[in-house]
């Protein structure tokens, strides 16, 4: 069945800035399947683009490494000042629930932090809040960043390229540690016009790279947003599936069932959640369990998973969704096609 994989990646490089997908199953070789849309690259899986929330995954694992797995404690603890959901002060607000989603976060304030702005100082003056802590599900971005916060601040950056040299990871967040920025891919949008990049188009040539392209100056950065941890990952496709190759080694605990109570979002993607990782217990046409995490942001969609039962990690990636399907928290047909090949290899 190798050669419906390839003839469906093949198909989707004719309508995406680039598409791929790797596989590795029980000790074999990696293999990757890769295309590039007429015009440009070519690219394969050694190249760097934004790889959007598969950073969870990274920026989950960097906490662990940090505090360990204190799941119950009080965030506030960590970040050096009170953190609390103005509806329910008297609740604390705990490093599972946020990990989880399950904190009463919201990113309808937004989650695009000034780098050199305090973090409490924005949280006092932008953050929306929702549900009690613990009560309801709903993905946060904004999340992210506060775990990041807690872990490493400042420092965050380095802390995470520290976590992902001990884990043979390369990569970097905001291209922070990230030396080779040749081989690059944009974030692309297709429009009535053709691919349009979204982010990434320039690039600053060393250091943290802002949205614009521009030098964030190390000196001004005062937190850990400043390098995009809920989403702002530059990897590759390969460095994906060694990531997704690792999964097995993470913490399994569940910490929101989709059961516990109203759980935001489409059902086929937000079952049940843990330290930056979704457990699929039905994956949409799939026929075992998975574990990892998806994608979707700036026009690029992913996901790295792990299918314990057989055995096989695979990672894929598209890049170009068209504008108007937006960035909504589903699976678009392309990706439930690539999981329905995928399935049909075992």
């Amino acid at each position: 069945m190798r050669p419906v994989l390839a003839d469906l990646i093949a198909e989707f490089g004719q309508r995406f800035a680039f598409a791929g997908v790797g596989l590795r199953q029980d000790n074999r070789l990696p293999e990757f399947f890769t295309a590039s849309a007429p015009g440009l690259g070519p690219w394969n899986e050694h190249a760097f683009l934004r790889v959007a929330s598969i950073s969870k995954i990274v920026t989950a694992q960097v906490l662990l490494g940090r505090l360990g797995p204190r799941f119950d404690a009080d965030i506030s603890a960590y970040l050096g000042w009170p953190l609390r959901h103005p509806g329910h002060p008297d609740l604390p607000v705990t490093v599972g629930q946020v990990l989880s989603h399950s904190a009463g976060l919201s990113d309808a304030g937004g989650y695009l932090i000034p780098p050199d702005m305090p973090l409490a100082e924005w949280m006092d003056g932008h953050a929306v809040w929702g549900a009690a802590p613990g009560s309801a599900f709903a993905y946060s971005n904004l999340g992210y960043i506060l775990l990041a916060e807690a872990a490493a601040g400042a420092d965050f950056g380095d802390a995470a390229q520290a976590w992902m040299q001990s884990a043979g990871i390369e990569g970097g967040f905001n291209w922070s540690g990230v030396a080779a920025r040749r081989n690059a891919i944009p974030c692309y949008r297709r429009t009535e016009s053709g691919l349009e990049p979204r982010i990434d188009a320039v690039i600053a040539p060393q250091g943290v790279s802002a949205p614009t392209g521009l030098e964030v100056p190390r000196a001004t950065i005062r937190h850990a947003g400043a390098f995009g941890p809920q989403g702002g990952l530059r990897t590759s496709l390969g460095q994906c599936l060694r990531l997704a190759g690792l999964i097995p080694g993470f913490d399994q605990t569940r910490l929101w069932r989709r059961t516990d109570g109203p759980t935001e979002g489409s059902p086929d993607v937000f079952q049940d959640y843990g330290a930056g990782l979704q457990f699929l217990d039905h994956p949409p046409g799939y026929p075992r369990p998975l574990v990892g995490h998806f994608a979707s942001a700036y026009g690029f969609v992913g996901g790295v998973w792990h299918d314990a039962a057989a055995d096989l990690s695979f990672a894929y990636m598209l890049n170009g969704m068209p504008e108007e399907d937006g960035e909504e928290d589903d699976f678009h047909t392309e990706e439930r096609a690539l999981f329905a090949a995928l399935a049909d290899l075992v």
